[in-house]
């Protein structure tokens, strides 16, 4: 396994003055990391892949993998996809139909001339990691998706590369069987520690596998940090939107404190800041008020539907314009489209971010500040 390093990588497809897809990217991957890029369909993560695979040519920049710079736009050095130490799990599995499985795994090591794998048992040694052993002389017709996806795993890791890159590879299961080979690629990684980078628009697969995830936007890193500080922490409006708080109220700045758009007051827990604001908050960090309760920021809103999940009831709400969305406990809940409620925000779990930079500011208990 190795570090890898990405410096002022741009990719364009077509001339000079197209935009780019890849915009002056910058990242570091510790050896061993499993790092997840997380985003929104054409924010350019799938294309940082295939870079790093030696599958797209950079426009400009460099790529590095340890000491062995593997692209570099400026001195003219490109290695060619097939002499990078890179294995690659597709989401489409891509196995050779017309070969058993033990041939697909092997197929890496035969085509790298690996002959020490080959007669090491390497082959045995991944599918037995991978729980496909058992799976060795069938087709990849006669096996399910999942199976197929284990399959294409153990090829990924056989000749023990460098780098393992995954291109969305469970978007193709079904919902129970991508928590288990979520589960196990997690654990796979935790005995034997490849270096890993790892393609997916889920929020909660990149929650599950990553070491630290890199939120892209519009080809470059709008953030990249551990799981729970982007969860918690998130340092822009656009990663606290990404991650699950859906719900944006925008405070204007009012006297020595805020307002919201009906001119109420709102009660924020915010020191050193004094330009308007946007509030950032899940569906559980919002809830709806009782006759006579009243909250540190409350607005009115319609009720437009509801939505029933056992235990708790998902609201959506309209706020003069403002799609709202609370998630509320079932029992005792009497609401209907068409109702006129009063809707308040737990303002110490919200975050907060600056109208003009959408960067995030500080609440009282904050650790940080990020300007």
């Amino acid at each position: 396994m190795s570090s890898v390093t990405i410096t002022s990588l741009t990719k364009r497809f077509g001339g000079s003055k197209s935009a780019p897809v890849i915009d002056d990217l910058k990242l570091e991957i510790a050896e061993g990391e499993f790092l997840v890029l997380l985003g929104a369909s054409g924010c350019g993560k799938t294309t940082t892949l295939r870079c790093l695979a030696g599958l797209e040519s950079p426009s400009a920049g460099t790529i590095t993998f340890g000491d062995q710079v593997m692209f570099d736009g400026d001195r003219k050095v490109e290695v060619a996809a097939e002499k990078r130490s890179v294995g690659m799990v597709f989401q489409s599995y891509a196995l050779w139909p017309h070969l058993k499985v033990r041939e697909n795994i092997a197929y890496p090591l035969k085509a790298r001339k690996i002959k020490r794998g080959l007669d090491e048992g390497w082959v045995q040694g991944v599918a037995e990691m991978v729980d496909c052993s058992h799976l060795l002389d069938r087709y990849p017709s006669q096996l399910s998706g999942g199976q197929q996806q284990r399959v294409a795993l153990a090829r990924g890791i056989v000749a023990r590369p460098e780098l393992v890159l995954f291109d969305e590879p469970l978007s193709n299961l079904d919902a129970k069987l991508r928590l288990q080979v979520r589960a196990d690629l997690h654990a796979l990684h935790g005995r034997i520690g490849f270096t890993a980078v790892f393609v997916t628009h889920d929020q909660d697969e990149a929650l599950a596998l990553a070491d630290r995830i890199a939120i892209m936007r519009n080809g470059r890193i709008e953030q990249c940090a551990t799981p729970s500080e982007i969860f918690e922490r998130p340092g822009t409006d656009y990663v606290a939107e990404f991650m699950g708080m859906s719900n944006r109220i925008e405070l204007k700045r009012s006297g020595a404190g805020w307002a919201d758009r009906a001119g109420s007051a709102a009660r924020i827990p915010i020191v050193g800041h004094n330009g308007d604001l946007i509030v950032r908050a899940r569906p559980d960090q919002v809830f709806l008020l009782g006759v006579g309760e009243s909250a540190a920021l409350s607005v009115f809103a319609t009720v437009t539907g509801t939505v029933y999940g056992g235990r708790h009831v998902d609201v959506t709400l309209d706020a003069d314009g403002a799609r709202l969305q609370a998630r509320v406990e079932a029992h005792g809940l009497n609401v209907a489209a068409g109702d006129r409620v009063e809707v308040g925000v737990d303002v110490d779990a919200a975050r907060y971010f600056d109208a003009q930079s959408e960067q995030a500011v500080a609440s009282v208990g904050a650790r940080e500040v990020v300007a």
